[in-house]
């Protein structure tokens, strides 16, 4: 007999934002008990609300970047969200998320990770905070708060 509890849920620890889902496991064999805790990534769908869109854009500025100062409306990206779970980026092709910094546009597949927002929306305050996208990713906060460099963005 076997069960198995899962929670997946967005904190801070320190300076880093963690997303992270527990499972644990307890089964029965040969009359001893076994609780086994694994704890791995969470993989969200996106969600095309643009309510939490705006919550997923200030948790990177300011929980996870210290950027208090409000940016502008007309100043944040847009973002588009279409079916499937890759995008055409440019002369890059297929990836998992776009930033296009001459229009501050995000396109992302709506069967991606969060993280991969994240990313994106890395570029767009980077660019707005700086003047630079970060096409190269030298950035620490690609890894800080969206827990992945991907090497194939278009800026």
């Amino acid at each position: 007999m076997g069960y198995q509890v899962k929670s997946c849920r967005l904190g801070r620890t320190g300076d880093t934002v963690m997303n992270t889902k527990l499972w644990i496991y307890v089964f029965i064999l040969a009359g001893v008990l076994f609780l086994i805790a694994v704890l791995t990534s969470c993989r969200h769908t996106i969600k095309p609300d643009a309510d939490w869109l705006r919550d997923e854009f200030e948790t990177v500025k300011v929980v996870c970047m210290g950027i208090d100062e409000d940016i502008p409306p007309q100043s944040r990206p847009t973002v588009t969200i279409i079916p499937g779970s890759h995008v055409e980026c440019g002369s890059v092709g297929k990836v998992k998320g776009c930033y296009t910094g001459h229009n501050n546009n995000i396109t992302v597949p709506s069967k991606v990770r969060r993280g991969v927002l994240r990313h994106e929306y890395i570029h767009a305050i980077l660019k707005w905070a700086t003047g630079d996208s970060d096409r190269n990713h030298t950035s620490p906060y690609f890894l800080k708060c969206s827990g992945m460099i991907i090497e194939n963005d278009t800026n």
